[in-house]
């Protein structure tokens, strides 16, 4: 499936939507895509949560966004919490986008980028299905 050519939503975009369960508007950023409908996508977070502190394993998915590379985006430094790759319906994102309740805010530098990659990449979180499909 393919997006309309005025939505460029690619690898280290930054989005804004409201998500059901959470009482405030999240910053995601998309890490990939399958072949027909999903985007694959990590949340940003302003804090670590005590649940993931506690687990060496989870706490190494933690990705650090600097405020000083995103000045126009985060109010602090941030954290890309990359421990489990939470998916999206392409359609609801067209959806979203068309009816203004999806924002395309920014992008991830090119080092944030290959950073969480390496790290996604080498984590035993992830399946080989994951790998190759959302990390390649």
């Amino acid at each position: 499936m393919q997006l309309p050519a005025s939505i460029a939503i690619v690898r280290g975009s930054i989005l804004n939507t409201s998500f059901e369960g959470i009482d405030h508007k999240k910053m995601f950023v998309i890490i990939g895509e399958n072949d027909k409908s999903v985007f694959g996508f990590f949340f940003i977070n302003s804090n670590i949560n005590k649940y993931i502190q506690d687990r060496q394993v989870l706490l190494d998915m933690q990705c650090i966004l600097k405020r000083a590379n995103y000045p126009d985006i985060l109010e602090y430094d941030s954290f890309l919490d990359c421990h489990e790759i939470k998916t999206f319906d392409k359609q609801t994102l067209i959806a979203g986008y068309d009816n203004g309740t999806i924002a395309h805010i920014g992008n991830l530098i090119e080092d944030d980028i290959e950073i969480v990659l390496s790290v996604c990449r080498n984590s035993p979180l992830f399946s080989e299905y994951e790998k190759r499909t959302f990390l390649k």
